[in-house]
Parts: structure tokens; C-alpha cells; sequence
């Protein structure tokens, strides 16, 4: 696929004091939270007419991080260890440690919250995938997998369709059972993905559509959609701009066009869907970018690397197709639009 020219440098620079390895940015965009492997969380704020962030709050949990989640509203976040644990930070005039969640054997390799914060999912070493209810904090389901690890989980907006990445290369897609918050699986719903790991991983709003990366060599994106005929889901974009690993993958929640990808190439790409290919790549990390996080309206994207630097951008979108559509109707030049620039616009 031919990739975009557009080159993007970071509005702000922020220093973690270890390699990060995940970030967050708020709804506002006025927020950032990002976690390192050190065992250190960092939150900085700006005004909303002020690019210059500032450091607000330092948190120290005393073992290396491996995950981190948050809500949307930023008023909590968890946070997965080396050690197994799950700590849970909630904010009052600041935050604060409120909960630690137990039972997990291993490592945690990823965790993820729903939307309405009632539910948690979490996944450590030893083929361990746990839901939780935070209502009472306790472990309701141990989910049968496999002989398999999970590497990256995520949840539908309304936590119906779990998907998680695993150890054998393959993509599951599990249903919530409507009595309770218990979730299986059926083989059907296994995809067959990619020859490395998936390192990427994030679903849309309503579970139709998957957007899978890959470890080196292979290092594709590939886009995934259901099929009711075959009840399955079909690839339908394979994208391979990056040169090496996909480290993450995330999607605008109110632009489901578009979505972002950081790699050990030291660049992050902002994508359409619709196009196929790149519309913006961002470079002036030194070192392996780890994690990414888009704003819901595609804007803004907070970037975190094992340079331990956290880097705020804008992102140039183009004109949002329904005020070009709209604008030339009501004009009636539509028709009179050169087919390359109709193209090019809907892309976004």
C-alpha cells in the first residue's frame, strides 16, 4: 500500500523516569497518565488554551508495571505488576491506592476495564484470564483458554464481546453470557490471525470489527470484520508500513475509521481504514515506541517510548465526510468534483 508523506513532530515532551509502557490521554485532552516499567505513575495536566503540560501527581508502587488501564473520566485507573497484583487508584482530590486485587499466579501480561467500570478483565502467565466485578472487588469466572497465554485483551463498549490475543498466534472472541458476567468461547470464533505475536490488538464499539499487529518478521496490521453469512470474522485490510514490531493498537472511539500503531521502529502511524494505508506518521521518539493512546476524536495522541519520554502530538485530520458532503450538496457541485479528490477526502 503507498503510505503518506505527511510527517507529524510532538506539541510537547514529557520525561517518565523509566521505559513507559502505557499511556493515557483524557477525554478533555488535558490529561495524560502514563505508567513505567520502573513502578512509577505520572499524571500531568494542562490548561485547555495551554500545550505546556505540568506534572501533577507522582505515584510509586514498588514493583514493576507491566499494564495499566483507565476510565474514561480518568477518575480511576488499575494498574497490573510482575508480582501478580492489580492495584486500583481512584481519585479524590488526588489519587490514591484504594484496592490490591490478588489470586493471579504470574506475571500480569494485560488488563482491561469496561466502560461502565463495573467490569475488569486481567490475564497473567500461567494461562490465567480472570473476570472480576469491582462492585465487590472479588474474581467471578476463571476463564477457561487453553493450554494458551493471553498477550493483549479488550473489551466491547458494552462488554459483551471479549477479545483477546494468544500464545499460538491466534485471535478468540468470547461472548458474554447474558445472566451473569461470565464469558465463553465457541471455535468458531477463533481466528486463525498471524505467524508471530500479536502485540496489537483493539476491537470497535460493537465487536464487528478487529484490528490485529504482529511481532517481527511478519509486522503486519491486519483489519478483520464479522461476517453474518459465515458467522466468522474475514480479513479484509492487510497493512504492513511498519518496519518492524507492532508494540500497540488503538482506535478513535468516535472516528471508527481511524486508528493508531506504535512500533520498535521508533515511529507512530495514524490510519484509515477506508484507505488502506497511513495518513500521518510521527517520528521523534529514540528508541522504541511502547504504547499510544488516541483522543475519541482522532486529535490528539499521547505517545510512550524506552527512550522514557512521553510525547504529546496533534494530529492534521482532513475534513470530516459528512460537512464536505453537506457543503457540496448544498452547493450542488458534487457532481463537478474530480473522482481523485472525492476519493482522497472520504479516506479520513
Amino acid at each position: 500500500m503507498q503510505s503518506s508523506d505527511r510527517y507529524e513532530f510532538p506539541l510537547t515532551t514529557l520525561d517518565a523516569l523509566n521505559d513507559v509502557v502505557a499511556v493515557d490521554i483524557d477525554c478533555t485532552r488535558t490529561k495524560v497518565v502514563a505508567a513505567d516499567a520502573g513502578g512509577t505513575i505520572q499524571i500531568w495536566e494542562r490548561p485547555p488554551n495551554d500545550l505546556h503540560f505540568k506534572k501533577v501527581q507522582t505515584l510509586e508502587v514498588g514493583e514493576e508495571i507491566t499494564c495499566m488501564t483507565t476510565s474514561d473520566d480518568f477518575d480511576i485507573f488499575l494498574t497490573g505488576s510482575r508480582d501478580a497484583m492489580i492495584r486500583i487508584f481512584v481519585y479524590g482530590t488526588r489519587y490514591y491506592q484504594a484496592e490490591v486485587l490478588s489470586g493471579h499466579r504470574g506475571s500480569m501480561r494485560d488488563i482491561y476495564l469496561s466502560h461502565d467500570k463495573k467490569t475488569l478483565v486481567s490475564a497473567s502467565d500461567n494461562f490465567d484470564l480472570r473476570i472480576w466485578d469491582l462492585a465487590t472487588n472479588s474474581c467471578v469466572q476463571q476463564v477457561p483458554i487453553g493450554a494458551v497465554s493471553v498477550e493483549r485483551l479488550v473489551l466491547t463498549e458494552d462488554a459483551s464481546h471479549l477479545v483477546v490475543s494468544c500464545s499460538d498466534y491466534k485471535i478468540r472472541v468470547l461472548r458474554r453470557n447474558q445472566k451473569d458476567l461470565t464469558y465463553s468461547m465457541s471455535e468458531s470464533e477463533t481466528i486463525t490471525a498471524h505467524s508471530t505475536w500479536i502485540c496489537g490488538l483493539c476491537v470497535s464499539k460493537s465487536g464487528n470489527m478487529i484490528i490485529s499487529g504482529s511481532e517481527a518478521p511478519e509486522s503486519k496490521i491486519i483489519v478483520w470484520r464479522y461476517d453474518k453469512k459465515s458467522k466468522s470474522y474475514q480479513a479484509v485490510k492487510t497493512m504492513s508500513e511498519h518496519k518492524t514490531s507492532i508494540k500497540a493498537i488503538v482506535m478513535a472511539r468516535n472516528r471508527p475509521n481511524l486508528f493508531a500503531s506504535c512500533s520498535s521502529d521508533k515511529t507512530i502511524k495514524v490510519w484509515s481504514i477506508n484507505a488502506g494505508r497511513s495518513l500521518h506518521t510521527m517520528r521523534g521518539h529514540e528508541c522504541i515506541v511502547s504504547a499510544v493512546s488516541l483522543s475519541p476524536c482522532g486529535g490528539f495522541l499521547v505517545s510512550g517510548g524506552w527512550d522514557r519520554k512521553v510525547k504529546f502530538w496533534q494530529v492534521k485530520l482532513g475534513i470530516p465526510e459528512i460537512i464536505f458532503l453537506r457543503y457540496f450538496k448544498r452547493h450542488k457541485l458534487i457532481n463537478k468534483l474530480p473522482f481523485s479528490l472525492f476519493r482522497e477526502v472520504l479516506s479520513y
